[in-house]
């Protein structure tokens, strides 16, 4: 669940984007870039459930590989 700040609310996509910066969203999923663009997390936030699910865990490269084959929207 993602969180706002310990106040135990989950935000909106526009408060994701505040909160962390490097979030972006593609479709229906965020990915985030982790160390310094190293690897990439991505997930589909259902707001009404307060849930995540995690889709995608992996380096940049890996993820461009899954992009370039086009297999980004079967995960």
């Amino acid at each position: 669940m993602v969180r706002h700040r310990g106040e135990g609310r989950l935000v909106r996509s526009a408060g994701l984007k505040d909160q962390f910066r490097s979030a972006s969203f593609v479709a229906n999923r965020v990915v985030f870039n982790i160390a310094g663009n190293k690897y990439r997390l991505m997930v589909v936030v259902k707001y009404q459930w307060r849930m995540i699910y995690i889709r995608f865990i992996g380096t940049h490269g890996e993820y461009d590989e899954i992009n370039r084959t086009r297999r980004l929207e079967s995960i």
